[in-house]
């Protein structure tokens, strides 16, 4: 069977699916809470007018500010998820420069290193190089002072 997403345009795709997995659910499970709080208001039984009516007050009240914060917390997030796909929006941008930056400190910094141990290096061969003179001429030395026993 072929794949009849491929060919929508994928920011709308994800709106229809943002709607349905996120914000659907979201609303749903609000509505049936705020439905079972009214749901158990409506059928209580057998209090007594004073204690109902106290009851009644206490769960509206509960209710509400429970209702009002998720509202909140609910307005908030999506305030939050809008600046960030803002901020999203600027990072190529932004991070083109970073990388620019970044590239022109890498090459201050290798230029810097190399620098400071083109001296080491170029002391290490000419280390290198003397001992090696020094173990040529040394068994030389033997080699002549090994022969020129021999000849005695």
């Amino acid at each position: 069977m072929p794949d009849r997403t491929a060919h929508k345009d994928p920011h709308r795709t994800h709106r229809r699916q943002v709607g349905w997995q996120i914000i659907f659910p979201l609303v749903a499970s609000v509505l049936i809470a705020l439905g079972v709080g009214i749901l158990a208001i409506l059928t209580e039984e057998g209090a007594s007018r004073p204690v109902a009516r106290a009851a009644d007050i206490s769960a509206m009240l509960v209710i509400l500010v429970v209702g009002v914060c998720g509202l909140v917390f609910f307005i908030l997030t999506i305030v939050g998820i809008y600046l960030q796909m803002k901020v999203y929006r600027g990072v190529p941008l932004l991070s083109g420069k970073i990388m620019g930056f970044l590239g022109s400190v890498n090459r201050f910094v290798e230029q810097g290193c190399e620098a400071v141990s083109m001296p080491w290096i170029h002391l290490e061969k000419v280390k290198t190089s003397v001992s090696f003179a020094l173990e040529k001429l040394k068994s030389a030395v033997q080699n002549r002072t090994a022969g020129g026993d021999h000849g005695n």
